[in-house]
């Protein structure tokens, strides 16, 4: 990766932890013996489109687990909607993968990790295929996800959810942040880590 390029990995990455500081906190804890939808703010942007391509908005996780008398076992989940502007998340791209949904698995950290098309390691990923993981923390439901091509990251995303009331879906996003806005790091020059497939088991 030449110089310019990881400069502007680190540019994306602050402005994707500045985008998602006005999202909404979280106060619930996520329990998955039961029905969890979730309602996330995130902010995203397409790192190999040239330029960034960058989207705010809202989008609503179905989550459940493939046996609720096993809490740290694996599960299924899916995109119940999202925000029609919020091009760049990869609530976009998923549903057409995931159909009727995709693999759940649950980290020793505690971390929920949304996979897409399933758990694999970079080196596992042929040039067609599209990796998504998604990390959700159960105690403060922020969210990362990170996308690869090619071997090598192409997206990221980052918000704030809450647990989603009977009915709830994607709300219009906020304007899109211009091209000046992606170009802002954070102010005190730290960057947004990327969520990182690891080798797993895959779930049945």
């Amino acid at each position: 990766m030449n110089t310019n390029r990881q400069m502007s990995y680190a540019l994306a990455f602050g402005a994707i932890a500045l985008l998602a500081s006005s999202s909404l906190l979280a106060a619930d804890t996520l329990d998955l013996t039961k029905p969890a939808p979730l309602t996330c703010e995130t902010s995203a942007v397409i790192l190999d489109a040239n330029p960034f391509k960058a989207s705010q908005g809202t989008i609503l996780i179905e989550m459940r687990l493939d046996d609720p008398k096993a809490p740290k076992g694996g599960g299924r989940w899916k995109i119940a909607s999202s925000s029609s502007d919020h091009d760049s998340s990869f609530a976009v791209t998923t549903p057409e993968t995931c159909k009727p949904d995709c693999p759940l698995t649950q980290g020793k950290d505690g971390a929920i990790q949304l996979w897409s098309p399933k758990p694999m390691a970079l080196t596992q990923i042929d040039d067609e295929t599209t990796l998504v993981l998604v990390s959700i923390d159960p105690k403060t439901l922020e969210l990362k996800a990170s996308s690869f091509r090619n071997k090598q990251l192409a997206a990221l995303e980052r918000g704030e959810c809450k647990l989603a009331a009977t009915g709830d879906s994607a709300k219009p996003a906020d304007p899109a942040p211009t091209d000046t806005d992606i170009a802002k790091p954070k102010a005190d020059g730290t960057s947004a880590p990327a969520a990182q497939p690891n080798q797993t088991e895959n779930p049945k």
